[in-house]
Formats: structure tokens, sequence, C-alpha cells
């Protein structure tokens, strides 16, 4: 359950932990919200929404102080009772843990039904695509009026900063840089095993979806020319759902290659 500080009695909860002969207390509130997207493959695999939130508590005795934290909002009378037990007693080994369940949620998406929870418990799981459940989540929380503060502001400030960091990387950030500004928007992009290649698969700012081509994990020396001239005969109307360019490529080949075993059987 998440703890929220607009919930909580400060005061008493001070008096509270107080009750033994502490000379001073005060109160920590911790409440943290992640989003991570996972890519693998030019495609987007993994939806990850994490919230924590948790409560701390710290009294002081003389020369003696005692920490004590909980994610269990339900258990703050006890870490009050818990961090003036301990400051009085004056033995024990460290910040002491009220704990009782993970404080993270984890919801996770995916398109893939056998990967939801497989590498760690989720406490809801979406079989959907990405793009598809993303869409019909949005439109879920519209018609319930669920609304948060824009994060808007904020990550356009960690996309600038984490721009600046990248860009002072040269020469190969400036090669890249000017090679994206010669190109239109909807250009199809294909890095090699090379410095700017190197470069580009962490930094190059991409506007279209499928747009950008890597070698991959294998990291294939010379598929660039190859898939560069498959790329420049595709569009995006000739792509399968959750099809890279460079599935594309490969699929057309192969089609070529079956067709004319057929002709000349």
């Amino acid at each position: 359950m998440e703890i929220r500080i607009g919930d909580i009695d400060c005061e008493r909860l001070l008096k509270r932990s107080l009750a033994r002969g502490g000379d001073f207390a005060e109160i920590y509130f911790e409440h943290r919200r992640g989003t991570s997207i996972i890519c693998e493959a030019h495609r987007i695999e993994k939806f990850l929404v994490t919230s924590e939130s948790g409560v701390a508590m710290r009294v002081v005795m003389g020369d003696r102080s005692a920490f004590a934290y909980t994610n269990d909002a339900s258990s703050l009378d006890d870490l009050a009772d818990t961090v003036a037990s301990a400051v009085r007693a004056g033995s024990f080994p460290g910040g002491i843990s009220l704990r009782k369940r993970s404080p993270v949620s984890i919801v996770q998406m995916d398109i893939d039904p056998e990967e939801i929870g497989r590498n760690y418990p989720v406490a809801v799981g979406i079989e959907a695509d990405a793009k598809a459940g993303l869409a019909a989540l949005a439109t879920e929380l519209k018609r319930l009026d669920v609304s948060k503060p824009s994060r808007a502001e904020e990550l356009t400030k960690l996309k600038e900063s984490v721009a600046v960091r990248t860009r002072a990387v040269g020469p190969q950030a400036d090669y890249a840089m000017a090679i994206r500004e010669a190109l239109p928007d909807d250009a199809f992009v294909l890095s090699e095993m090379t410095q700017v290649g190197y470069w580009s698969n962490m930094a190059f700012p991409v506007y279209e979806p499928r747009t950008y081509i890597t070698p991959g994990y294998q990291g294939t020396l010379g598929m660039g020319f190859t898939t560069a001239l498959g790329a420049k005969a595709v569009s995006y109307t000739h792509l399968r759902a959750h099809e890279t360019v460079l599935d594309l490529v490969c699929r057309l080949l192969l089609e070529k290659k079956k067709k004319k075993a057929m002709k000349n059987s």
C-alpha cells in the first residue's frame, strides 16, 4: 500500500518516538516513481512502471541515535516504538528495517506472454504490443479521469542534459550530427562497426520508428551497404507488425529465392 505523507500524523509519531526519553526526533518520507522502456532489436520489448514509498525515523538521545524505516503504512506506530526502544537501549547494529514486503510494484507489458514475470515477479502483467497497449492504457486512464502532474518539462531537461554530454564526444558526434542535419526526419540510417556507428547507437537522434538500423549484437561487419540497398527499396507499408527493416530485407530475399526455386522446379 502506498504511503502518502498527507495521511501521516507526524506530530503524534514524533511524540511517540520521544516517549522513552529521546531528546530529538525526525521523520523522513520518500516516494519514488520510475519508468523504464527496454528496447531489443529496434523494438520496444518491455515497459516497466515502478513505484515505491517509505517512512523512516531517527531519534537522538545524548550521544546516541537510532534509525528505523518501513514501507508498510500499518506499522508506523511500531516504527516509532522500535526506534524509541533502540536508542534507549543503546545496542543495535544499525538501521532497523520493518519492511514486510517488497516496496516496488512492477507493471510489465510485453507482447510475448511467456516473458511476463519471467525475470522477476510483477504486480500486473499486460500482454500487448507496447504501442497499442500504451494507447489503450492512456484511453482508459482518461476515461477514469486519472490525472497526474505532467513530467514533460522534467523529461525535456533530461533529454537536453544527455544531449549535451553525448555531443561533447568528438569528433564522432560532429560527424554523426552533420549526417543527421543533412537528412530528412524519415530517412533510413544504417550504422556500421565504426567509431561514428558506436556513438550513433547511443545518441543518434531518430524521429521516425524503424528508421535506424544497426548490425545488432552480433556486430556483422559489412552489413551496412547491402542492407541500405534493401532499405532504399522498401517503405513502411511493406513492414509487418513488429518487423524491422532488416527483418524485411531478409524476408524479401528469402521470398525471392523461394520464387526462383519454384520457377526452376
